[in-house]
């Protein structure tokens, strides 16, 4: 049985479906189980909210430093409800090198998300190899479940490179103007986790 509408406060309907884009007004628990620990009725201003930022990178960044170094564009900024919740870090990178390079997630100027100090050997969220291929690109991705215990998180992409050596992100080792050359994207994502 099918129905457009109804009319008087419908008390007595039952396996009545409540679309999350049809609420105007107020609902009850009943009718919104995906929202947990909600008692009573709650007004579509009150249903919560997803908390998102996400930053995609489009053009060319290079490097030659050892030290790690601010990838120009690929952060986030972030302004949580609650100091106590956590945010869910998404990256993913596109780059190669002529040498070795290495790849870490910043949240306010600190590491986040790295190895553990292992005596010479870099402490880093990603290690990146090279492909030595004129148009080769090294795709790179993770996650990290962060508490930053601060309303005002930042998170930054960082990279370095091998003592001599040049990183590109975004490009091929040598960016020939020809079709087997890509330009491609590098992104960072936040979701806030509401505790």
């Amino acid at each position: 049985v099918t129905a457009e509408g109804f009319s008087g406060d419908g008390a007595g309907l039952t396996n009545v479906p409540v679309a999350f884009s049809t609420i105007t007004g107020s609902a009850t628990a009943s009718q919104l189980p995906l929202v947990s620990g909600l008692l009573g009725s709650a007004t579509s201003s009150q249903l919560p909210r997803t908390n998102v930022v996400s930053t995609t990178k489009t053009d060319i960044f290079t490097t030659t430093s050892s030290s790690y170094t601010n990838i120009t564009g690929l952060e986030a900024q972030m302004v949580l409800s609650s100091s106590a919740n956590k945010v869910l870090v998404f990256i993913s990178v596109s780059g190669n090198s002529n040498d070795y390079w290495h790849i870490q997630i910043t949240r306010n100027g600190s590491a986040i998300s790295i190895g553990d100090a292992a005596s010479a050997r870099t402490r880093t969220t990603l290690g990146g190899y090279w492909d030595s291929r004129a148009n080769g690109l090294l795709n790179y991705a993770t996650q990290y479940y962060d508490s930053p215990g601060t309303t005002t998180p930042i998170y930054r992409v960082q990279c370095s490179a091998t003592s001599g050596a040049t990183v590109y992100i975004n490009q091929s080792l040598t960016n020939s103007d020809d079709a087997t050359s890509s330009m491609t994207t590098s992104n960072i994502t936040c979701i806030e986790i509401p505790q």
